[in-house]
């Protein structure tokens, strides 16, 4: 007897989805709340920053590919939303302050230098409009290296 899958079954069968490294993914969200909390195990998780960064890149990859956009206005495009909450963020961090104005939204915006507790923001939409290029440089490489061997 065979079960009908979920759309979502379907979903990861197609798309290769990594269930893995959604666990992997969760534990090094955690390990960074319990970093944050200065929680008294805390010193063992001192690469949950940098594990959830590789996790990134490696989903940012998988994203292009599927997608195959991997153009600098698809990275915009993707990362709207996560803009969208910098931006609100920022205009509740500099009006608690007492700083925000016009100049200093624009300059938190751009330069992202809104606030420390921030600092993953600025490093996240880099790092995500970085990829593509990074993504664009190996699939060059790839294509060199085939007409190479092909030769």
């Amino acid at each position: 007897m065979e079960f009908e899958q979920t759309p979502r079954e379907r979903h990861m069968h197609t798309h290769n989805h990594y269930v893995w490294l959604d666990v992997l993914k969760g534990l090094a969200i955690m390990a960074v709340l319990v970093d944050h909390h200065a929680l008294p195990f805390a010193k063992y998780s001192i690469y949950s920053v940098s594990t959830f960064f590789i996790i990134l890149g490696f989903n940012s990859y998988n994203s292009m590919a599927r997608r195959n956009d991997s153009t600098l206005l698809g990275r915009l495009r993707s990362c709207q939303s996560f803009i969208l909450f910098y931006i609100i963020c920022s205009v509740i961090y500099l009006a608690d302050a007492g700083t925000l104005t016009l100049a200093n939204l624009y300059k938190s915006i751009v330069f992202f230098s809104a606030s420390p507790p921030l600092y993953f923001c600025a490093i996240f939409l880099q790092l995500s409009l970085l990829s593509c290029c990074i993504y664009n440089l190996l699939k060059k490489i790839e294509q060199s290296s085939l007409s190479n061997t092909l030769r």
